[in-house]
């Protein structure tokens, strides 16, 4: 309903400003004229406000839906942590050591993915892997990055580092884990050289190999550039390497 008020009153601005300008170009005297040109600069300037506050409310509803996936993600994140607490608590009950230390090792390497995620410097990105991480995936995802990298201080855009990374985990998630039972493991290593960003990804599990490596071919047309890439299938796993320029 709001949304069709602000097109109303726009159209009634527009209105009003072409009214204005056809009286300027028609009727002879200057009153007129002076009368019509003005209200063609109002019609203009309404029109102009109510365009800049329809911008304004489209980044309110980007920005709320921002918080709420957010939100989500921190409610998944303390019921995932609630459940490893319950299971630790059990078997400390039990006495079952070896069990105990099992999950507290379980425990330090999700932590261990999640600060490598959090490292990665593209808060898009940053945002959509850990999403993935939280949410029922196909997939187990599982970063690492080499030392010192952040991927914001490379002198590469973010969103074509975006759009690569996240074009290759969803060809994964769609082509790779939906036929594999348990869910594969999809492990990426970031690294950097004089040259290059370096992503190096396997996965190890079933797949459909046909539709994965079409998938994949597509993400890196799309990233354009002289990116550079290397794709190896077998059963039961592959591997992809992308190497992305930094003149790119």
């Amino acid at each position: 309903m709001e949304k069709k008020k602000r097109q109303m009153n726009q159209l009634i601005a527009l209105g009003v400003a072409a009214a204005g300008l056809a009286l300027t170009v028609f009727l002879p005297w200057w009153v007129y004229r002076l009368a019509a040109a003005v209200m063609f600069i109002c019609g203009m300037l309404v029109w102009r406000r109510l365009g800049q506050k329809r911008s304004e409310n489209d980044w309110k509803n980007r920005a709320e839906a921002i918080h709420h996936e957010w939100l989500g993600i921190l409610n998944q994140f303390r019921h995932d942590w609630m459940n490893d607490l319950q299971v630790l608590y059990g078997y400390a009950q039990l006495k079952k050591t070896d069990s105990v230390l099992s999950a507290i090792l379980h425990a330090r390497d999700k932590l261990a993915i999640d600060g490598n995620i959090s490292r990665i410097g593209i808060p898009s990105l940053v945002s959509g892997l850990f999403a993935l991480r939280v949410k029922q995936s196909p997939l187990k995802l599982d970063i690492s990055l080499a030392e010192d990298v952040n991927l914001s201080e490379l002198p590469l855009a973010g969103e074509k580092i975006r759009g690569v990374m996240s074009g290759v985990v969803t060809a994964f998630c769609e082509h790779a884990a939906a036929v594999s039972t348990p869910p594969g493991n999809l492990r990426l290593y970031i690294n950097v050289d004089e040259r290059h960003l370096i992503l190096d990804f396997a996965y190890t599990g079933g797949y459909d190999g046909a539709e994965l490596a079409n998938r994949l071919e597509r993400t890196i047309k799309q990233a354009g550039g002289n990116l550079e890439s290397s794709r190896d299938f077998r059963d039961g796993g592959a591997n992809v390497e992308l190497r992305i320029p930094f003149s790119a």
